[in-house]
């Protein structure tokens, strides 16, 4: 993918593709003067084509030697020398290599320096890594190796965070009811974060008589494009650094169709939306090199192609499957690395495997 060793870059090979009429349009609309139009949306278009986690490379046993099975496993992050896994329902940061062996613990259950209680999002940019912690709202850094560095609060009910080269650290929080995202002060962290990438008009919140938990999910692209990925409306919205929106697209038309209407169905089911504060439809929202996104979705028992996700690339809007074998689509959080694939499972550790291109049946 993004560092393709047999290669050229997987989104350089030819793809036969299912175009929408009005993509080329939109994709051009693009820039300083582009403005969304929600009565007119624009889709990705689903690709023939499907990444499938091929071959195993390596496989953890280490952890569950140890009796340190993951329990909860929610993000992941590549560093100089391997993997960093976020094992939220142990409350700890696990370093592994690149044959995934593990190297070691950050963290634990607590309120101090560098502890947890419910860390949920993990983000890298240069030799730093960023923690976010929903229960303790606040976010912590640490540095590549795993020491603890600093913390700060995060303001708000925080859902996702992104680290970006000129703006530092963004917050998908709902403190401000009109914006996405939330800067936080760097001289000052204890001041009131700044309001960042205003909501598009139409994508708003819906008025449903009582508080709706947010959703959405940020990722910072190599060229320091910001992306929102709207989690109750599945459009991925894009804001250059100084704020301003570049771009809003839905992902494909009938998988959209397809989920919202399962989380129509599952919110009424649990009570209906006065009672039901969020039913999310995308898990994680992860940059890759080329600067094409990967969105994690639960896998639909349902669906015989066992697809968790889609390689987004925002430059021809067309969205890539992602599948993996049924034992793996269950549980875990798996991570796109170049042309290789790691999954951290629940309970049954980690596994890496060759990540291939092939032509959907």
């Amino acid at each position: 993918m993004g560092n393709n060793r047999s290669g050229s870059p997987a989104w350089e090979r030819p793809l036969i593709c299912r175009w929408i009429g009005t993509i080329v349009a939109a994709v051009a609309a693009c820039g300083p003067e582009y403005q969304f139009q929600p009565e007119d949306p624009v889709f990705f278009a689903e690709s023939e084509f499907s990444y499938v986690a091929a071959s195993k490379l390596h496989e953890s046993t280490q952890v569950e030697a140890d009796r340190l099975a993951l329990f909860g496993p929610s993000d992941l992050a590549r560093t100089d020398t391997g993997y960093a896994v976020l094992d939220s329902g142990n409350d700890r940061l696990l370093l592994f290599d690149l044959e995934l062996n593990l190297g070691r613990i950050v963290g634990g259950e607590g309120s101090g320096p560098g502890e947890f209680r419910f860390p949920r999002r993990l983000a890298r940019w240069g030799d730093t890594l960023v923690v976010l912690d929903v229960n303790l709202r606040r976010i912590s850094r640490f540095s590549l190796d795993g020491d603890f560095i600093s913390t700060a609060p995060a303001w708000g009910n925080p859902e996702d965070v992104a680290l970006h080269p000129v703006l530092g650290v963004l917050i998908v929080t709902d403190a401000d009811a009109n914006h996405y995202l939330a800067r936080p002060s760097a001289s000052d962290p204890a001041a009131p974060p700044s309001p960042f990438a205003e909501i598009p008009s139409g994508l708003e919140v819906e008025s449903v008589g009582s508080y709706r938990h947010r959703t959405n999910l940020v990722a910072v692209t190599p060229d320091g494009t910001i992306h929102v990925l709207d989690g109750r409306h599945l459009a991925l919205v894009s804001y250059g650094p100084d704020g301003s929106l570049t771009s809003a697209m839905y992902l494909p038309e009938e998988e959209r169709e397809l989920r919202m209407g399962r989380n129509r169905r599952l919110d009424e089911a649990l009570g209906g939306p006065r009672r039901v504060l969020a039913s999310p439809i995308v898990n994680r929202l992860d940059p890759l090199p080329d600067g094409r996104l990967f969105a994690t979705v639960p896998r639909m028992r349902t669906d015989p192609e066992h697809q968790v996700g889609y390689v987004l690339d925002t430059r021809n809007a067309e969205a890539i499957p992602v599948r993996l074998p049924p034992q793996l689509s269950e549980m875990g959080a798996p991570f796109l690395d170049g042309d290789r694939f790691v999954v951290a499972r629940a309970r049954t550790g980690m596994g890496l495997f060759e990540l291939a291109l092939v032509e959907r049946e």
